[in-house]
């Protein structure tokens, strides 16, 4: 498995002109006392969806492998069909070569794709912390960038300098971006402003105590508020990766009625260079765009899918270089409390309550 991995990787390796792995050795006692060299690779990859989907698409993924033990031509096309965002052939030689191959769990041969031991174990039980320990195994990186992150707060350059620090010798942010893409995705990393830190979850994994920076004079958040903020957050992203929220996206996609009489569905996870990513976007009667977040369920107080169409309404009027009134905003959630559905009015989001079925 080694030795096809790194051989195909090596030509996409020089392909982008990069140095593919250097090794990285773990001590690993035997019954006669000796020590077993382990090779990690240095470069990994993000996946296509965005970045607080890329489980979700490594789960799709390694379900189509399981399923099909594809071709690399095959697993092209699939990445393809289910990512409208990625047409070119070719372009998907990063997510397979550098994020498949190199993450421990997927290997190949000449012919077909198919899960090691560990993909199977990961598939039958999708647990973030058994994909970090996967990862962190046949990976440089990520356990050290969580390590920094607990210590420092960095933001992406210093991360990198100080990875660098350890041998990795990065010239370039896109190697340290990946790595700290997919721990935000696992829910391990959040950022404030341009800065890292560790989320409860990252805190737990590493099995250190929680040291909170201490609130300036002024500050519009309390450290309660602030703890209270992130565990919503948490909430919030694991209820836009459940089955019901998936549901809830797939109607809407191919029922645009649901929303409005007219309605046109444009695409799904349009992506922005931040990596955040709209659910839904549609256009209306009038030919004007319509973002649209969709939630299960808005409880009292719970204002993020409001600030998420908010965001999304005016960065993709300045993506297309819109008029803002050229662009709607809507949430749209199986219920909506009335107190946020006079929020939503009062900034001009729209609201939608649609059934689960």
């Amino acid at each position: 498995m080694w030795q096809s991995s790194s051989v195909a990787g090596l030509s996409t390796s020089l392909f982008y002109g990069w140095t593919l792995f250097k090794p990285a050795w773990r001590a690993s006692c035997h019954s006669h006392g000796g020590i077993e060299p382990v090779r990690k690779y240095q470069s990994f990859w993000p996946l296509p969806g965005g970045t607080e989907k890329f489980v979700d698409t490594l789960q799709r993924c390694l379900r189509f492998i399981k399923r099909s033990k594809p071709s690399r031509v095959e697993l092209d096309k699939w990445f393809r069909r289910n990512f409208r965002r990625v047409t070119r052939p070719g372009a998907t030689r990063g997510y397979i070569t550098l994020a498949l191959w190199h993450s421990g769990l997927v290997e190949h041969d000449k012919t077909s794709h198919f899960l090691t031991e560990a993909g199977e174990e990961y598939l039958e039980t999708p647990d973030n912390i058994r994909l970090f320990k996967t990862l962190d195994e046949n990976v440089r990186g990520f356990r050290n960038s969580l390590d920094i992150i607990s210590r420092k707060r960095p933001d992406i350059e210093e991360l990198r300098r100080e990875l660098n620090k350890l041998g990795l010798r990065w010239k370039k942010l896109n190697q340290p971006r990946h790595r700290v893409q997919w721990l935000r995705s696992m829910g391990f990393v959040s950022s404030e402003g341009p800065n890292l830190r560790l989320t409860p979850a990252g805190v737990k994994l590493l099995g250190k105590k929680r040291v909170a920076a201490p609130s300036p004079a002024g500050s519009l958040q309390s450290r309660q508020v602030r703890r209270r903020t992130e565990r919503i957050s948490h909430e919030y992203q694991r209820k836009e990766e459940s089955p019901q929220h998936k549901r809830l996206m797939s109607s809407l996609r191919e029922n645009p009625d649901r929303l409005e009489e007219g309605m046109k569905f444009i695409q799904e996870e349009y992506l922005f260079p931040t990596n955040d990513s709209i659910d839904l976007v549609f256009r209306d009667k009038r030919s004007r765009y319509v973002v649209v977040e969709v939630e299960v369920r808005v409880p009292k107080g719970r204002i993020a899918g409001l600030l998420q169409a908010i965001k999304y309404k005016y960065m993709l009027a300045v993506s297309l270089r819109l008029d803002f009134r050229d662009v709607r905003s809507m949430l749209a959630a199986t219920e909506i409390h009335p107190s946020v559905v006079a929020w939503c009015k009062e900034y001009g989001v729209e609201t939608k309550t649609i059934s689960d079925n």
